[in-house]
This record gives C-alpha cells, sequence and structure tokens, in this order.
C-alpha cells in the first residue's frame, strides 16, 4: 500500500511527536506551516520539504493527501474543516475542538467526504492498555470506573499563588487556554475521558465540580460523576498539584484507571506524557475466581509513534478503524456537559448524536 503524501500545520512543541512518528512511518511530507518562520524552516529541512507561514497552502496542495493538525486547539475547527472540504483525511491533535456542535460536524463532514478523521488520543496505544481491552470481558459486569489524573502544576495553586501562563492576559485568555482551550478537564482529563468511554462505555448523564478562580478561564481541579452503561458509576479526578514526587516514577506525575467490575479489577497507571519511552504504562489484574492478583510487564514504546504509525497506515488501507470519526466528539460532548454541569450545580444528560 502506497503511503500518504503529509502536510503538517503546526510545528510547535506538539508536533515533535508527529513528526516523530511520521519519521517512524516512512510517510513523506511535501508540505509544513508554521507562523514562526524558523520552526517551519527547521522541519523543512529536517524533511527535505517546502516551508509556508500559511496554513492554507497545506490544505490546498494537490499533492498533500493527509494533514497532521498540530496547531492550537481554538483553530482546529477551521483548519480541520478546510481539511476534509478539500478531500483531505486529517489527523487532529487533542481535543478536536472547543465545542461539541464543532466536533460533530466535523466527524460527520469526515463520513460524508468518504475521508478518515483521527484525534490523537496515543493513550490508547500503550500495550497495557491494550490488555486491559483484552481482559475487560473476564470482569463480568462493571460496577465503578476510577479515572485519576494528577499532574505537576507550575505552583501551588491552591494556597492562592498565580503563575503568567495560567492568568488573563490583554486579549482576556490565559495562555494554556489559547494553547488548549480550557483548563485541566482539557488539557489532562480529555485523555482520560477518550479511556473511560473506551472501557466503560458512553455516559448518559454528568455532574461537574470545579476550582475555578474568580477572573481566570482555566480550572485547577475538576471532578465529575458519570453515568455508565448498565448502572455502572465512573468517577473524575483531574489536578494539577504541587506534588513533586508522587507517581510511580517519582516524578510528580500519578495517573491511572481502575476499573472494578463482578469478577475482579484492573487498574492501568500511567508514565509521565512527554517521555513515556521512559517507562512503560503498567497493568494490575485481579481475577476473582482463582483470588489472585496478576502484574503484567510490558517493553517500554512511544505512544506517539505508535498512534501515529496506526492513522497513516489505516489512511493508506482506506480504513477508519476501531477509532471512528466520532472519537474526538465523544470527549468533547463529555468535556461541553462537564462543564455545562460544574457551571449549573446541576446534572446535564447526554444526547449522543453519533449514531
Amino acid at each position: 500500500m502506497a503511503l500518504p503524501v503529509i502536510g503538517v500545520v503546526g510545528c510547535g512543541g506538539i508536533s515533535r511527536f508527529h513528526f516523530k512518528a511520521i519519521a517512524a512511518s516512512g510517510a513523506r511530507v511535501a508540505v509544513v506551516s508554521d507562523l514562526r518562520a524558523e520552526a517551519a524552516a527547521a522541519r523543512a529541512q529536517e524533511f527535505s520539504c517546502r516551508a509556508t507561514a500559511d496554513w492554507h497552502e497545506v490544505v490546498a496542495s494537490p499533492e498533500v493527501e493527509l494533514v497532521h493538525c498540530c496547531a492550537p486547539s481554538p483553530l482546529h475547527a477551521e483548519i480541520s474543516r478546510a481539511a476534509l472540504s478539500a478531500g483531505k483525511h486529517v489527523v487532529c491533535e487533542k481535543t478536536l475542538t472547543l465545542t461539541e456542535a464543532e466536533s460533530l460536524e466535523l466527524g460527520r463532514l469526515a463520513k460524508a467526504k468518504g475521508r478518515i478523521l483521527f484525534v490523537n488520543y496515543m493513550k490508547r496505544f500503550f500495550p497495557a492498555v491494550r490488555k486491559a481491552q483484552e481482559l475487560l470481558p473476564r470482569l463480568g459486569r462493571l460496577m465503578s470506573v476510577h479515572v485519576r489524573t494528577h499532574q505537576p502544576g507550575p505552583c501551588d495553586f491552591f494556597s492562592g499563588e498565580t503563575h503568567p501562563f495560567f492568568s488573563p492576559g490583554a486579549n482576556g485568555h490565559s495562555p494554556i487556554w489559547t494553547m488548549s482551550g480550557g483548563g485541566v478537564l482539557t488539557c489532562a482529563g480529555s485523555h482520560l475521558l477518550d479511556l473511560l468511554v473506551l472501557l466503560g462505555g458512553k455516559p448518559s448523564s454528568v455532574y461537574g465540580r470545579r476550582w475555578l478562580t474568580p477572573g481566570h478561564d482555566a480550572e485547577y481541579m475538576f471532578h465529575g460523576l458519570l453515568d455508565l452503561p448498565g448502572g455502572a458509576v465512573g468517577h473524575l479526578d483531574c489536578t494539577w498539584h504541587p506534588h513533586s514526587r508522587i507517581g510511580f516514577e517519582g516524578r510528580g506525575w500519578d495517573e491511572a484507571i481502575e476499573v472494578i467490575a463482578a469478577k475482579g479489577r484492573l487498574i492501568l497507571r500511567f508514565p509521565v506524557w512527554d517521555a513515556p519511552e521512559r517507562a512503560a504504562a503498567r497493568l494490575s489484574f485481579y481475577d476473582e475466581a482463582v483470588q489472585t492478583w496478576s502484574e503484567f510487564a510490558f517493553d517500554s514504546v512511544d505512544p506517539f509513534v505508535e498512534a501515529g504509525k496506526h492513522f497513516i497506515s489505516q489512511v493508506a488501507a482506506g480504513s477508519q478503524g476501531p477509532m471512528d470519526a466520532f472519537t474526538g466528539y465523544r470527549v468533547d460532548a463529555l468535556i461541553s456537559a462537564l462543564q455545562r454541569s460544574a457551571a449549573s450545580d446541576r446534572p446535564v444528560a447526554m444526547t449522543w448524536q453519533d449514531g
């Protein structure tokens, strides 16, 4: 199968993972874009391709078959819509857009155009997660799914400290919002919400609580309760914290999922996001039938590379695969509902439109 020719929009920090995956796949890059000429030029030299400051040129290039959108999140909807409308396949950084309506629109547009749309929820590609999916049927009826992402922050927000990256500037938005479109729920919780849906199913309703400092646009802590299929309950806990040595790596990163069911339990533990190849994600499995715990050992892998290779190979094969065009919509719908719930202090029913 011929690999798709790729165009990349955005050559900032997150793009390094996409470029690494593209290089590992063997696909060719035709053009890259970034408003910072030096950033685009550096990648163009590395991949022997053209550089531009205008992302429209990437989308319009007749060579480009697959667009990797690595721009800031508030730009994802416009770029992805233009690419899909131009008949390109799209791999977009998370989150897909800032609203569930736009993400639903993009999923529907991809389907209508016969194009493939992936969102880079790369944690699915840890071997530990794939093994957990394999073991899940042995657990029987789900009772609860506990999702925790405690990530080190640049200061102790809870004592009243502030940080410029998290504080609104002259344009009314903080740099973290300008980059990601949200606070800890969007930045950290989105990956875990994707895995919660993967392992526990689509919630029927949600209830959210957040810690949002008056005058700020990015919450530091978010908790959620989610009603899952079959009567199970999801527990979401997202926090930027001041603890430097917690987590199984002792680097301040404490991220885990525990699935509790009638016949046993699964516990997934994740390494620090930007150096995942340093330590493998871990999986523990309790089987009530034999009353024993099993610990699974895996080689360390870079899930960004594994995800990127998968996306590119699926585009080459013309197959969307198990991550369908509405994967991004489901996460964005949950984020939107949780935020609405937190703002109103009332549960919000989910009305899924991805059928």
